[in-house]
């Protein structure tokens, strides 16, 4: 994923009925030393399974219910996290990253 221009990834640890995320950023992209741990989540893989990033740093999460699945954002900063309003039966729900840097015409398909 990305966080804030960063290659970031989610390390994700299963210890007995309780588990963590940590996430990790390549500070100086190539450079396999400047993996720096941002924050972990210590309550999540159990309920919780991370998706991807917003701009303003929050995670995304799928929450993993019994009857239906619903996308939820963390805010590590505040530790405090909210119902985004979207939701679908179980395992449907997914985010999709994708980076667009600038809008090029193509000329008759070449």
């Amino acid at each position: 994923m990305v966080l804030k221009e960063l290659l970031s990834l989610f390390v994700g640890f299963q210890e007995e009925e309780d588990g963590r995320v940590d996430i990790w950023v390549m500070k100086e992209y190539g450079v396999a030393e400047s993996w720096s741990k941002q924050f972990t989540l210590s309550w999540c893989v159990n309920y919780f399974c991370p998706l991807g990033f917003m701009k303003n740093g929050e995670v995304v999460l799928r929450y993993k219910g019994d009857d239906e699945n619903k996308l939820v954002s963390y805010d590590p900063r505040v530790q405090q996290g909210k119902e985004l309003g979207m939701y679908g039966i179980p395992n449907s729900v997914d985010v999709f990253t994708y980076c667009l840097e600038t809008l090029v015409l193509l000329n008759e398909g070449n």
